[in-house]
């Protein structure tokens, strides 16, 4: 009996040390690897910058890249999660002013994206380094941002953007680089160097309201404006728009310049491209003139002078939506009319922003549901400085806009 008493016990203590181990393993197995919750893009992003500050193997040039790289990231999986991301790590103090305005933009666009469906289905970027100058514990980057993203009101339709500078100062601090400064400029940026984050958020709100405006009545007023256009006398000696050839000059030289024919200036080449596109839209292309008056007013005709340079209303946003919609009788060149209706809006018209100061920023329209009228999201833009593609109109949320309708052209 002794005997049998100290099997059965051995037999108990095993049976519990089994259930303990069985316990174990399935609390292991809870938490492997395998069933953990994914690293985000974000968090793997800055893990990667982290192994790279601290690999003996790599050159400081190697560490910079990673450092900018997951600064990068964590703007792109912003707008694809639509959840901010903490990109503290990777800076040298977060405090600083331009890091504020940084994360105030972060929102706004975070802001407009989820109220216009501008979450991004897909995201590719691409970072071009001019220069990479480093010298002791500081370095100097010079970079072009370009993308493709899709976002989710326009899926699966690609918008993209090329060419955007950057200039961002790093230090290296207890080992690892981090950032002082990004200095860049797009619209946003722009617009935050006039207006607090809270006046921006303002005005996309009534763009919003605006939009939920549209939806709701956009078959009736997509009848009110055919009818409108069946109505609208023809006058003698004007000449139709093609609005086609317009959209596929943007297209063609969205990110490029038309050296043959135009000089361009960098960073200041928005209403010079959207000047060529109408010049494409009236069946033009230099050297023909016929279509613009060259020996006009430099102030108030619109014309190029071939490899030379514009006129105010040819090169100037102001200028041009006076030049065309407002004091167009009897000059040669496009003709239209100023309006603040997304609906009336056509393939082929001109949007133009305002920054809180003045109207600085114009873009192409190269689709439009009109006659019909939706969500700005469905409306799409082509633009130099910031060379953007079939952008949603939307994007532009945070500004005040109106629109250059171009009814026609008069020629000699």
């Amino acid at each position: 009996m002794k005997y049998n008493l100290k099997v059965n016990k051995s037999f108990r203590y095993a049976g519990f040390v089994l259930l303990i181990l069985v316990i174990v393993l399935a609390s292991l197995g809870a938490t492997s690897p395998a069933n953990a919750k994914q690293k985000s893009a974000s968090q793997t992003a800055i893990a990667n910058y982290v192994a790279a500050q601290h690999n003996p193997n790599l050159s400081d040039e190697e560490k910079i890249k990673a450092t900018i790289d997951a600064y990068f990231i964590t703007r792109y999986e912003s707008q694809k999660l639509l959840e901010t991301q903490d990109f503290s790590q990777v800076l040298e103090d977060d405090t600083l002013a331009w890091v504020k305005k940084e994360k105030d933009k972060r929102e706004i666009e975070l802001y407009v994206a989820t109220l216009f469906d501008l979450k991004y289905v897909s995201y590719s970027y691409r970072l071009d380094y001019d220069s990479i100058e480093i010298k002791n514990n500081k370095a100097i980057v010079q970079l072009r941002e370009s993308h493709e993203v899709v976002f989710d009101a326009l899926a699966p339709d690609v918008s993209k953007l090329t060419n955007l500078e950057h200039v961002l100062t790093l230090h290296n601090k207890n080992d690892a680089w981090v950032i002082y400064q990004d200095e860049y400029q797009d619209e946003l940026s722009q617009l935050l160097n006039n207006e607090t984050k809270e006046k921006i958020k303002e005005q996309v709100d009534q763009n919003y309201q605006d939009d939920l405006k549209r939806k709701s009545t956009s078959f009736q007023l997509g009848q009110k404006v055919l009818a409108r256009i069946f109505s609208r006398p023809f006058v003698l000696n004007n000449y139709s728009y093609n609005r086609t050839a317009a959209r596929n000059y943007a297209d063609t030289y969205w990110s490029s310049y038309n050296t043959a024919w135009y000089v361009t200036n960098p960073g200041t080449d928005c209403a010079n491209f959207v000047s060529q596109a109408m010049y494409a839209g009236e069946g033009k292309t230099p050297p023909d003139t016929s279509g613009m008056n060259t020996a006009g007013s430099y102030t108030y005709d619109w014309y190029y002078i071939w490899n030379n340079s514009g006129s105010l209303p040819w090169v100037n946003v102001q200028s041009q939506y006076t030049r065309i919609a407002l004091n167009n009788s009897g000059r040669i060149g496009p003709y239209g009319t100023g309006s603040t209706s997304l609906c009336s809006v056509r393939l082929g018209d001109i949007v133009q922003l305002y920054d809180g100061t003045s109207w600085f920023h114009e873009g192409i329209v190269v689709e439009s549901p009109y006659p019909y009228c939706y969500s700005s999201s469905y409306y799409k833009v082509d633009t130099h400085t910031t060379d953007r593609y079939h952008y949603p109109l939307s994007n532009w949320a945070a500004y005040q806009m109106r629109y250059i309708l171009i009814s026609g052209w008069r020629g000699q």
